[in-house]
C-alpha cells in the first residue's frame, strides 16, 4: 500500500461519499501515515485533501483548514496546479463555514484562487472552485453570484455535470440563495430538486440536506408546524450521517421555528445543542445566526 497511496485516497472518497466516515478516517490516516514516514511527495497531496474533505464534512472545520493548508504547500512543492487548486477550494470552504470576522473576505478570496488556476469549469478541479467560491459568496452576502455559479458548473437545472451522491447538496444551496434573496416559489423548487434526488441516491445526509430545504422554505412560507416537523427530520439525519456542521445549523433553524411557534422550552433545548455542537465544529455561524433572531446582528446565511 506504501507504494499504491492512491488506492487508500480511491478507497477514502468513496468511503466518505458513502457516508462512512469513520471507515475513511482511518484508511486516509493508514495512508498518510505510510507516505510520511517512507518521506515521499506522491500521493501524499492527494491524501491530504481527501482527509481535509472528510473532515470538512464532519463539521472539524479546524482540522480540515489545516489539512488543505498542508496540501497547498505540498502542491506548490511538486508544480501541480491541478492539486493547488483543490487544495484552496478545500480551504476555502471551510473557512466561509467557519464564519469569523475576516472570514468571509478571506473565503471568498480563496475560491477566487483555485477559479483562476483551475480555469476550465467543466473538469472536476473548475467544478471544485465554482463550487466552493459558490458557497462563499452566498456566506459573504451575494447570493445572485452564488446561483450563478452552481448553475454554470451545474451544466443544467439538474446539475447534471455535478456529483449524483452530492446532488441534493447542491440543489440546497440553490435553494438558501434563493431563499436570501426573498424569492421563496424558486426556493420551493430548488426544495422539491433536493428531494427528489436524496430519492435516488438513499444517504441520510443527502437527505438531511432536502429536509433542511424544505424546511426552510415552510418556514419563510409561515407555516412554522409542518417546518419545524422537517427541520427535525434534517438534524436527526444529519446525525446519523455524522455531519455536526448542519446538524448545528439546522437546530438554530429549529430554535427559531420553535421561538414562533411560542414553545420556549424546545427552542431552548434546540438552541444550547447547536451552541454545543458548533463550539465543537469551530464555527461562529450559528452564534451569529441565533444572536440576529434575537434583533442583535443581521440574520446571515
Amino acid at each position: 500500500m506504501r507504494d499504491h497511496p492512491d488506492c487508500l485516497t480511491a478507497l477514502g472518497l468513496t468511503e466518505l461519499y458513502l457516508e462512512r466516515q469513520a471507515d475513511a478516517v482511518r484508511h486516509l490516516d493508514r495512508g498518510l501515515t505510510l507516505v510520511r514516514a517512507s518521506h515521499r511527495d506522491d500521493g501524499l497531496c492527494q491524501l491530504l485533501l481527501a482527509r481535509s474533505q472528510v473532515a470538512y464534512h464532519g463539521g472539524q472545520l479546524t482540522t480540515a483548514i489545516g489539512l488543505a493548508t498542508e496540501a497547498g504547500i505540498v502542491a506548490r512543492r511538486i508544480g501541480s496546479h491541478h492539486l493547488l487548486s483543490f487544495a484552496l477550494a478545500f480551504e476555502a470552504e471551510a473557512t466561509a463555514w467557519r464564519g469569523g470576522p475576516r472570514d468571509d473576505g478571506r473565503a471568498v478570496a480563496l475560491a477566487r484562487s483555485a477559479v483562476g488556476i483551475a480555469t476550465d469549469p467543466a473538469t472536476w478541479c473548475g467544478r471544485t472552485a465554482a463550487m466552493a467560491l459558490a458557497a462563499a459568496a452566498l456566506l459573504s452576502g451575494d447570493p445572485a453570484t452564488c446561483a450563478d455559479l452552481v448553475r454554470s458548473a451545474g451544466g443544467d437545472n439538474r446539475l447534471s455535470r455535478l456529483q449524483t451522491t452530492l446532488r441534493p447538496m447542491w440543489f440546497e444551496l440553490l435553494c438558501a440563495a434563493a431563499l436570501a434573496a426573498g424569492e421563496v416559489t424558486e426556493a420551493e423548487r430548488q426544495a422539491r430538486r433536493a428531494m427528489a434526488e436524496a430519492d435516488q441516491v438513499g444517504l441520510a445526509g443527502q437527505r438531511g440536506f432536502a429536509e433542511l430545504a424544505y424546511g426552510e422554505v415552510l418556514l419563510a412560507r409561515g407555516d412554522v408546524p409542518a417546518a419545524m416537523r422537517h427541520l427535525e427530520a434534517a438534524a436527526d439525519l444529519f446525525r446519523t450521517g455524522g455531519m455536526a456542521l448542519r446538524r448545528s445549523l439546522t437546530l438554530a433553524s429549529l430554535a427559531r421555528a420553535a421561538e414562533a411557534a411560542d414553545q420556549a422550552g424546545r427552542a431552548a433545548r434546540a438552541r444550547r445543542r447547536a451552541l454545543e455542537l458548533a463550539g465543537w465544529c469551530g464555527t461562529e455561524r450559528v452564534a451569529l445566526r441565533l444572536a440576529a433572531r434575537s434583533g442583535r446582528a443581521r440574520w446571515p446565511r
